[in-house]
This record gives structure tokens, sequence and C-alpha cells, in this order.
């Protein structure tokens, strides 16, 4: 299960880079696709990589749940933050180039969007995804 699959990234990580994880998962097995789960867990990883590498942080806390429809998954952490701070919605971190391009492309890519909350405290990611992928 995907949850299954967190826990055991989030205890890899907690290993490999010293960063305190605590996961909380909701209500996201049942009824979502192989692809968005697959997709949600490299989302998960890669804010958790991010939150150790570039954020300096000690420790994150990760929250998903399955809302309406979509998956909203929040991630928030005790690092630097971003170089900007404040709190930026997709539209306008796209428009000004700002935060993790990689993540905001995989997101998008889902027709998902990502919400960043930073300050000197640390960060806050609001990403939410469609679960029902639209056929094309």
């Amino acid at each position: 299960s995907l949850a299954t699959q967190l826990d055991d990234l989030a205890a890899r990580i907690e290993r490999q880079w010293g960063l305190g994880v605590k996961l909380k998962v909701e209500g996201l097995d049942a009824g979502i696709s192989k692809t968005l789960a697959r997709e949600v867990y490299h989302i998960v990883h890669e804010t958790l990589i991010n939150a150790a590498r570039h954020a300096n942080a000690s420790a994150v806390s990760v929250e998903l749940a399955a809302e309406d429809d979509q998956v909203c998954i929040t991630a928030a952490d005790n690092g630097r933050g971003f170089p900007f701070r404040g709190y930026y919605d997709h539209a306008a971190l796209i428009e000004q180039k700002l935060g993790p391009a990689t993540l905001k492309e995989r997101i998008a890519s889902f027709g998902g969007s990502l919400a960043i909350d930073s300050s000197s405290a640390g960060a806050r990611l609001e990403i939410t995804l469609p679960l029902r992928q639209p056929r094309g």
C-alpha cells in the first residue's frame, strides 16, 4: 500500500539524512490509481530530500489526505526556508520563477498545484493533486 511505502521511505530518509520525519496518511489507499500513488511517493521523496539537503532541516512533518476529489500533501520543516519569504501560490511561484523547479513541474504535469510559505524558521509546502486524472 502507499501508506506502507511512505512509512518505509520516511524510515530510510531518517537513517540516511538524520532528518526526523513525522508522517500522517489518511484515506489514500482506497480509490487511488497506481500512477497517482507512484507520483505521490516521488513528490514526498523529493520534498523530504529537499528539506534535508537544501533547507538543512532537522525535522519535517508530512500529512497526506484524500479530500473531496484531490490528494492534499502538506509538508512543514524547521529548516532555513527558501531564499524568498512569505506565502506564494502556484501562479506566483511560476510567474516569479520561485521554488523547486522539478517539484513544480511534476505537480503541474498532474494538474496539481503547489503553494509555499517560507520564513527563516522553515517552509510549509501545500500540494494538491486531482484524484482522477483527466483522460487524454
